[in-house]
C-alpha cells in the first residue's frame, strides 16, 4: 500500500480542480497518510505522462504554507517577541525563537525548584502529568499567560510556577522532579 504526501501548493491546485469537477477519485490501493482515499489529478501541464497528484493536506497546512505560520495559532509576529507564547512553544517554531525554556537539563539550583526546566512528566507514583495548556481533567489557572516566566506551555513537564515546595504537575500526586539538584557543579539525586 502506497503512502503519499504532496506539497501544500500542489494540494491547493488539487482542491481547486476537485471543486471545479476536473478530477477523478483514484480507486487504486493508494491511500493518504491519514488513511483516507486519495484523489488523483491527471494534468498534462505537469508532464506528458499525466502525473498523478495526491491530496492529503488540511486547511491549516495550506494556511501555514501561505502565511509562514510555523504552528497553528502562532502568528509570525509572536515568534521572538520576548514573551513565551504557548502556541509557538514547539520545535517547529524553534521554541518561540528561544523565548520559551527548552533544552535545559534535569537540574535546578533554587531550593523550591522554580528554575527547573527539565522534561520529567510523571508523578512520583508514575502518573502522567496533565499538559499545562489543558484545563481538563483538572482545571487550573497555571497557564503561560498567567505565569509567563515559569516555563509553562504546550507540554506536561513538571514546573513550580507558584512557589510550592518543589516542581509539580496537575495530578493527584507530587512530581518526581524533586530529586535532582545542581550543587557544586554535580548532579545529586
Amino acid at each position: 500500500m502506497r503512502r503519499l504526501r504532496t506539497l501544500p501548493w500542489l494540494a491547493l491546485l488539487g482542491v481547486l480542480r476537485v471543486a471545479a469537477g476536473d478530477a477523478s477519485l483514484d480507486d487504486s490501493t493508494a491511500v493518504t497518510e491519514s488513511a483516507t482515499p486519495a484523489y488523483a489529478i491527471d494534468d498534462a501541464a505537469y508532464g506528458s505522462d499525466g502525473l498523478e497528484r495526491y491530496i492529503d493536506e488540511s486547511y491549516y497546512e495550506l494556511q501555514s504554507f501561505w502565511s509562514n505560520y510555523c504552528a497553528q495559532g502562532c502568528d509570525p509576529s509572536y515568534v521572538g517577541d520576548g514573551e513565551c507564547d504557548e502556541t509557538c512553544n514547539n520545535e517547529e517554531c524553534d521554541w518561540d525563537e528561544n523565548d520559551c525554556f527548552h533544552g535545559y537539563g534535569e537540574c535546578y539550583t533554587l531550593s523550591d525548584g522554580s528554575d527547573y526546566r527539565g522534561e520529567v512528566s510523571t508523578t512520583e507514583d508514575g502518573v502522567t502529568c496533565q499538559y499545562w495548556s489543558r484545563l481538563w481533567p483538572h482545571t487550573h489557572d497555571k497557564t503561560v499567560y498567567n505565569y509567563p516566566k515559569a516555563g509553562l506551555g504546550g507540554h506536561n513537564f513538571c514546573r513550580n510556577p507558584d512557589g510550592e515546595a518543589k516542581p509539580w504537575c496537575s495530578s493527584s500526586s507530587s512530581c518526581s522532579a524533586a530529586g535532582p539538584r545542581l550543587t557544586e557543579g554535580r548532579l545529586l539525586s
